[in-house]
């Protein structure tokens, strides 16, 4: 995708992780956050200190967490799996299942982009939104991708992004690199636990697998519900 400042190009995969993280806590732990913010508390931070308890790999449960189609590579067909648990997995295997599939998903992304710029230098990954809140999802993927990862100082990114483009493309802002690093700060920065990534390996050689030995099942799902 063109950049709208400069000549850049950037490499895009999406990934819509915070609204299946949202969806699952509100659908299979409504009775709890009802409770929890009675309380002034925050569910997920609830839900995260409950899963930092569960092993690297929640016991053997994965979860594919495309519930309307995947993006990158495309495939409309593709829709939410859990696969692995048996009577011994509870409510918050399956919440911590997801917050690692998506950080499975971010490490076949760095390796597509590995590919396509060999040369590029994975110093720090910046979240934002709803995952960059959450230290122990920062701390997964940190983990898994062996890359320290940061979060800024404020939320707004896509409205203050838009402000920018504007403010530089009316003449309001003169030098938007600068103004840039003025405005946008660093907050907190995660770092990786050395080899932890040799937890999750397999993992995601089963995540990725998965895709290509469900893909004609999937397909026949998304028919006979069309029918």
């Amino acid at each position: 995708m063109k950049s709208a400042l400069g000549k850049n190009y950037y490499l895009i995969s999406v990934v819509l992780a915070g609204r299946t993280h949202k969806w699952f806590v509100d659908e299979f732990f409504a009775k709890e956050k009802e409770e929890i913010i009675a309380k002034g508390l925050n569910v997920y931070d609830y839900l995260d200190e409950l899963a930092e308890n569960i092993t690297p790999g929640s016991d053997g449960l994965l979860a594919i967490d495309y519930l309307q189609g995947r993006f990158f590579p495309p495939n409309p067909a593709i829709r939410g799996l859990f696969i692995g648990h048996t009577w011994a997995h509870k409510k918050i295997h399956f919440y911590r299942s997801i917050l690692e599939s998506i950080a499975y998903d971010h490490y076949l992304t760095r390796e597509i982009i590995r590919e396509l710029v060999p040369d590029l230098d994975f110093e720090v990954i910046t979240a934002i939104g709803s995952a960059a809140k959450s230290m122990l999802w920062m701390q997964i993927k940190s983990d898994i991708l062996q890359i320290p990862y940061q979060n800024l100082h404020r939320s707004d990114l896509s409205t203050l992004g838009s402000a920018l483009i504007a403010g530089y493309s009316t003449g309001i802002y003169k030098d938007y690199e600068s103004d840039i690093k003025r405005i946008i700060k660093s907050n907190l920065k995660i770092i990786p636990k050395e080899n932890e990534d040799e937890k999750y390996l397999k993992y995601i050689d089963v995540y990725k697998d998965l895709f290509f030995a469900l893909k004609d099942i999937y397909k026949k799902l998304v028919d006979i519900k069309s029918e």
